[in-house]
């Protein structure tokens, strides 16, 4: 499996910045194909919800079902896909500067 990092300096807090990452009808605004994000049950993400993405892949919008891992404001995230053509692994991080 390949890796993929990224890392980008934000000019705010670093509690906006979780709020703001964590926020996931918010996702299509900072990832490109991503076409709509939700939590299940349209509650905020907590460990063990379930989220919805539908993103654009290979020309066609594909769901992915996630499950959050790990969410520990303001500076950890993970979430685990679990069904879907694309099950990625994902740890995000916020440190303030």
């Amino acid at each position: 499996m390949t890796a993929v990092v990224e890392s980008i300096e934000i000019a705010r807090p670093a509690e906006e910045v979780f709020a703001y990452v964590t926020d996931l009808p918010r996702l299509p605004e900072w990832q490109d194909n991503v076409v709509r994000a939700c939590v299940d049950g349209g509650e905020m993400p907590e460990v063990g919800a379930r989220c919805t993405l539908t993103r654009r892949i290979a020309g066609a919008e594909r769901e992915i079902t996630s499950e959050v891992t790990a969410l520990i404001p303001p500076t950890r995230w993970a979430i685990r896909g679990v069904e879907g053509p694309m099950r990625a692994v994902v740890n995000g991080r916020v440190d303030a500067l």
